[in-house]
């Protein structure tokens, strides 16, 4: 953004306070910290415009984010009950409907 205002965050913002900055040690700034904002007495601002790191924090997040609901479709795969096969040899595999061999050769 190249307005100032839309590069700072009021930590006294009621709805802010309460979802992302009542944080356990102030992770949320940290993290916007790490992002390129500037942490001041109740601001939070980016002092120019973004350079990339903002960006790079959303793919960690997102990176994040995904390989935890990778591991929990994992972990629920893990649960669920192994397939059954009827007959065949190691694979599943069948020779229903085949013409036996002659000779009893392979």
């Amino acid at each position: 953004p190249q307005e100032v205002k839309f590069r700072t965050i009021k930590k006294t913002n009621k709805a802010l306070s309460e979802k992302v900055f009542s944080d356990p040690e102030g992770a949320a700034v940290e993290l916007l910290k790490q992002a390129g904002f500037q942490d001041e007495a109740e601001l939070v601002s980016l002092p120019g415009p973004p350079d990339g790191r903002m960006h790079a924090v959303w793919e960690l997040l997102a990176r994040s984010a995904r390989d935890a609901k990778l591991a929990k479709v994992l972990e629920e795969e893990k649960k669920r009950p192994e397939a059954r096969t009827y007959g065949g040899d190691e694979n599943g595999r069948t020779a229903v409907g085949r013409k036996p061999t002659r000779g009893g050769g392979g």
